[in-house]
């Protein structure tokens, strides 16, 4: 009886020391929680990216044919003053001329304003629009890798602006990290593959 019951508690012992061993999914992934951790650079992220790199070139091309398009408005208002100079003041040629020049010069100014505003609103537009990607990309590779959180990690460039130090500082929210995984390349890939 006493080796039956010293077999038994053997038993149990054995089975209770293999269910404290096998620990089930949830415990598995809150008892590891930094190898569920993942970074990604931002700023990395827009300055690699195919699709950003692609914009700019497209927004800097329209922007120099709109500055093209300025210059020889002005050269034309500064052929028209070199014309006006060549007139006797208070002829009707030279009021007509001058009529026009500040006409000319109404136009010019309000287009620069014009064109100003649209490409601030452009450039807004599409730092929404590619920040959106971003963290829809994040989350799908995150998604893939089975992380649970995913942190942004650039780091400060030094020597920094006064300006922008209390900026950095009041942003930067990972000092450091050691084991989370970073996510950056598969992101940029992510949003170099999207439909914006």
């Amino acid at each position: 009886m006493k080796i039956r019951t010293t077999i038994v508690l053997c038993c149990l012992s054995a089975l209770l020391v293999l269910a404290m061993g096998h620990e089930s999914p949830a415990q598995q992934v809150s008892a590891e929680p930094w190898n569920r951790i993942g970074v990604v650079n931002m700023m990395k992220i827009l300055q690699l990216s195919q699709k950003n790199t692609d914009h700019h070139k497209q927004v800097n091309a329209e922007r120099n044919a709109r500055q093209a398009e300025l210059q020889k408005m002005l050269a034309d208002l500064q052929a028209d003053d070199a014309s006006l100079k060549t007139m006797r003041p208070g002829s009707e040629d030279h009021l007509t001329q001058y009529k026009s020049m500040l006409m000319k010069q109404g136009e010019l100014d309000s287009l620069e304003k014009f064109y100003t505003q649209t490409f601030e609103a452009e450039k807004n537009k599409w730092s929404q629009k590619i920040y959106q990607q971003i963290l829809q990309d994040t989350t799908r590779v995150a998604q893939e890798l089975g992380l649970t959180m995913v942190f942004e990690r650039t780091e400060p460039e030094f020597p920094m602006p006064p300006e922008l130090l209390g900026q950095t500082v009041s942003t930067l929210k990972l000092l450091y990290h050691s084991g989370p995984i970073d996510i950056t390349d598969q992101v940029i890939d992510k949003v170099d593959a999207s439909q914006i």
